[in-house]
């Protein structure tokens, strides 16, 4: 099993198009590739979200300052 972890970076997402709920498509009976999250802000540092089943959770609910509000999505 690798967990590929998608992190948010100086207010971008570069790697958001490969974040999804389920096992990635490469997974086989005997390889499991998930995509989970690394969610960094500059207040709590860095913290790794394992299971998420429903979406990806925003940096713009964190101590990371940006413009407006962007909405994330799977």
């Amino acid at each position: 099993m690798i967990e590929n972890l998608i992190v948010n970076k100086e207010q971008r997402i570069p790697d958001i198009a490969y974040f999804r709920t389920d096992p990635d498509r490469a997974s086989t009976p005997g390889f499991l590739l998930l995509h989970d999250q690394e969610y960094h802000t500059s207040h709590w540092g860095h913290t790794g979200l394992l299971g998420l089943r429903d979406h990806y959770c925003c940096p713009s609910t964190s101590a990371i300052p940006t413009p407006r509000p962007r909405a994330c999505t799977r």
